[in-house]
């Protein structure tokens, strides 16, 4: 479950990497941006309700 959530959280990093990097592509289309800003909200979500189950 660890590695689970080690690449879980890896791979958030990423895109919010992305999303932090590439804010010009971001503000020139607002379907690659409204789709980065909810991955990286449903991630977020995802990665609290899983360390809560873990904690439990």
């Amino acid at each position: 479950m660890n590695e689970l959530l080690e690449s879980h959280s890896e791979l958030l990093a990423i895109v919010q990497a992305y999303a932090a990097t590439n804010q010009s592509n971001l503000s020139k289309s607002s379907y690659l941006k409204e789709r980065i800003t909810s991955a990286i909200a449903n991630g977020i979500k995802t990665r609290k309700s899983v360390v809560v189950a873990t904690d439990s």
